[in-house]
């Protein structure tokens, strides 16, 4: 058997009526004696035999999760997140062998359980075999299905939005043992639309346009500890180097009858990853196999919840804390792995064995993410911005799977705000522009509700963030800057135009936006309620109205683009407006800054830097807020998240002594153990957050200063802003190669060499001399102006 990955395209003709995609052809499938009503586990089979070797092309997909196989081999999971309006389908190009043949399909629907980021339509499985219709296509073919028994939910743990039941409990004997009652697989809907253009399913299909994850087994790391405390949570309160009779990564390990066993694995690194594990004997035996990102300190506050976790090496006198899954082995031989993937450095075996004692001969990981490598090189003078890129990657690795997601460990979900910051520091590192474009298109999608970008999508329930939703359109312009198709961007007008249009229509009668639905989070403040600045019952804040204007200066860019003159002018008219409204509003003139409101005489970073980055604050006024914002002792700061937007002003005032700064004192994280970014200062909850890994962006985009001039990064300005540095090396991933600057710096004085990949063509610009580059190497001989 051979299986190959393949996009695929429609729409298609058949029998007079048009269809998108091949795989409408078939029906979805389930068992006759479930509905949606039961958390249900079931395997689907269809033998049967061709004459001949054949290729054939299949489409799958299922409602909620797949493994499809096929001979004994895993063909596909899924299908990848999105929404019923949009429901992905794989497809591959398979070669079969003449013969008998087997697809199984393990399918599970795990309802009111389901992750906050998994939508539904109704439980069911959908598979097509062109060529093959007859004999494979569900509807049609022979597909048998029975009930896998012995699986349930285990209790949960707060803030885990990825699983409500947080964990799976699963009997050996009757999961792995149990008899497969096999019927015939019901029909429940038929996909063949209305010739008259009336939609008769509640789902519409799309090919999946993201390659397949990441998959590779994994056992190693160290076992750090061992106790045979009942309690919950483990406390530990020694390590030692002499556990071999427990080392299950190097061998076979017997657990002796009638004991407790807790076996702390520490990974060295950051994970996500199903559980496996194979045993033999050990009947009556309870094996847990729970992760947790660090160990937390052993207090807690007065609702009982862990919050200090200190160096993330350390596991004397702290304790474990975490969620996993449960395996209950029959006495023979078995085999189990988990349903849905896991997160963290540490997993925790707790082994409580009865009368026979228990073998483990096999635990491991089979992680998984999407498949993102990091094909930027920045190096420099200062090694402590080096240090801080492979957790910058671990990071972006770690939150990147069908979507991008805040955390791979809490919620999942993929966040307008932290997506942002993410896809451009995707760009400094991949020149992979599926990912980037899934994701933006799905934010796009979420407007059917409300006609604004949900907040965080996909999701169940609906959450709304109009500042988030000010965000989406950053991110189609980033991408106009930093990708090249236009066409695509067009695609993408519709839903900014609506966004925009709802967002005028709340506009008050000052030209300002004052209480707007939804959460108007804007950072993890310390002092801010709700990650919000205090605010009276106006609902009046500068940052949100500096978020819109910025909104629509970057669509006025879009339509620019795009050869829509007129909208652009409308949008620029708009801004231009509310900025003078603005600056009259909230500027204080004795102190240069802006207000964050009315009412209340409070400021921060985040109304600087933006003031600064719309220019609304005008020019002759910059440099004093600027100036007034260093300063200022109680100012509101802003943290990892909207530090990016902190950055930028950095890079705009051309203070790489500042960004260098603010880069060092994130990379205080690798002394502290980290293996990835964190989501805030301590006491963080997530120890993976994307939204961190920013400086990777700013080391190639701003100390280095590479920037898209015109769109598609068809023309390209270097403008280093070094700080102290006295070289730097950046290898950039760009749509036609990879841009190279290599500069060396001396006070005032700046050489190198600047290679530009294909046909693109730039400016270098230093101390406000300017050079013209030309495709190709370009030497940068020795620039000294005063």
């Amino acid at each position: 058997m051979k299986r190959k990955f393949i996009d695929i395209v429609g729409p298609i003709q058949d029998n007079g009526c048009v269809l998108q995609y091949e795989i409408e052809k078939a029906s979805w499938i389930w068992h006759p004696e479930f509905s949606c009503d039961k958390t249900v586990f079931l395997h689907f089979i269809n033998k049967f035999e061709i004459a001949k070797e054949l290729t054939t092309t299949i489409h799958v997909s299922a409602d909620h999760r797949y493994e499809l196989v096929l001979d004994g081999e895993l063909i596909s999971r899924g299908p990848d997140r999105s929404d019923e309006l949009h429901w992905a389908f794989a497809s591959y190009e398979v070669t079969l062998s003449a013969g008998i043949h087997v697809f199984e399909a393990n399918v599970h629907w795990i309802g009111d359980d389901a992750p906050a980021a998994q939508r539904s339509v109704h439980p069911g499985f959908i598979f097509v075999a062109q060529g093959l219709e007859e004999l494979l296509n569900t509807g049609t073919g022979n597909w048998s299905v029975a009930d896998r028994k012995g699986i349930s939910f285990g209790p949960g743990i707060s803030d885990f939005y990825h699983v409500i039941g947080s964990s799976f409990i699963v009997d050996g004997e009757k999961y792995c043992h149990g008899d497969m009652n096999y019927c015939v697989a019901n029909p429940v809907s038929k996909l063949y639309p209305s010739i008259s253009g009336v939609f008769t399913s509640k789902r519409s299909f799309s090919p999946t346009t993201i390659p397949e994850q990441k998959f590779d087994m994994f056992k190693s790391g160290k076992i750090r500890a061992i106790n045979n405390e009942l309690n919950s949570p483990i406390l530990f309160s020694e390590e030692s180097d002499v556990f071999a009779e427990f080392d299950f990564l190097n061998g076979d390990v017997t657990i002796p009858s009638n004991i407790t066993c807790n076996i702390l694995w520490d990974m060295n690194n950051y994970y996500c990853g199903y559980n496996h594990l194979e045993v033999q004997g050990g009947q009556g035996s309870k094996i847990k196999m729970e992760w947790a990102e660090s160990l937390f300190r052993n207090e807690t506050d007065n609702n009982g919840i862990y919050h200090y976790k200190d160096h993330r090496d350390e596991i004397v006198d702290k304790v474990f804390y975490g969620f996993g899954d449960t395996f209950m082995p029959s006495g023979k031989n078995d085999s189990f792995k988990s349903f849905w993937w896991r997160s963290g450095r540490y997993i925790l075996l707790r082994i409580t064995t009865s009368k026979d004692p228990l073998v483990l001969t096999n635990v491991y990981v089979e992680t998984t993410r999407y498949p993102l490598e990091n094909e930027a090189v920045f190096k420099s003078s200062r090694k402590e911005l080096e240090e801080f890129i492979p957790i910058g990657v671990r990071g972006m690795q770690m939150c990147s799977h069908e979507t991008l997601m805040d955390c791979p460990y809490y919620e999942q979900m993929m966040y307008a705000g932290d997506g942002r910051l993410e896809l451009l520091t995707w760009y400094a590192m991949s020149s992979d522009v599926r990912f980037p474009k899934r994701c933006i298109e799905l934010f796009d999608w979420s407007r059917w509700k409300t006609g604004f970008i949900a907040e965080r999508y996909p999701s169940e329930p609906y959450q709304l963030s109009l500042t988030f939703s000010t965000i989406w359109v950053y991110m189609l312009h980033d991408f106009m800057m930093w990708r090249d198709d236009k066409q695509w961007i067009k695609q993408r007008l519709v839903g900014m135009r609506c966004l925009l249009e709802n967002f005028r229509s709340l506009i008050q009668e000052d030209g300002l936006l004052h209480s707007i639905p939804g959460w108007s989070f804007i950072d993890w403040v310390d002092g801010w309620k709700a990650g919000m600045p205090a605010v009276d019952d106006d609902g009046l804040l500068s940052v949100i109205n500096l978020q819109y204007v910025y909104a629509l200066q970057k669509a006025a860019e879009i339509e620019r683009f795009v050869g829509e003159d007129l909208m652009a002018e409308r949008n620029i008219q708009q801004a231009e407006c509310m900025k003078e409204t603005i600056l009259k509003t909230f500027w204080n003139e004795n102190r240069k800054l802006l207000k964050d409101s009315v009412c209340f005489d409070n400021y921060s970073e985040h109304a600087q830097c933006l003031g600064i980055l719309t220019e609304t604050i005008p020019k002759s006024l910059v440099g004093d807020c600027f100036n007034a914002m260093l300063s200022c002792k109680n100012i509101a700061q802003t943290t990892i998240y909207y530090s990016f937007y902190l950055l930028e002003t950095f890079h705009l005032m051309n203070r790489g002594d500042l960004i260098i700064d603010k880069v060092c004192e994130i990379n205080k994280l690798v002394q502290n153990g980290f293996k990835t970014t964190i989501e805030k200062p301590e006491p963080s909850r997530s120890d993976c957050h994307a939204w961190g890994a920013h400086p990777i962006f700013h080391l190639h985009a701003s100390l280095a200063g590479i920037r898209p001039l015109e769109p598609g990064f068809s023309k390209l300005l270097v403008k280093p802003s070094p700080g102290d540095l006295s070289r730097l090396d950046s290898e950039l991933p760009h749509p036609q190669g990879t841009v190279c600057v290599k500069l060396s710096f001396d006070g005032d004085a700046c050489c190198g060499s600047i290679s530009l990949p294909g046909t693109v063509q730039g400016v270098f610009e230093w101390n406000k001399q300017q050079i013209i580059l030309n495709s190709g190497d370009n030497n940068i001989g020795s620039m000294d102006y005063e």
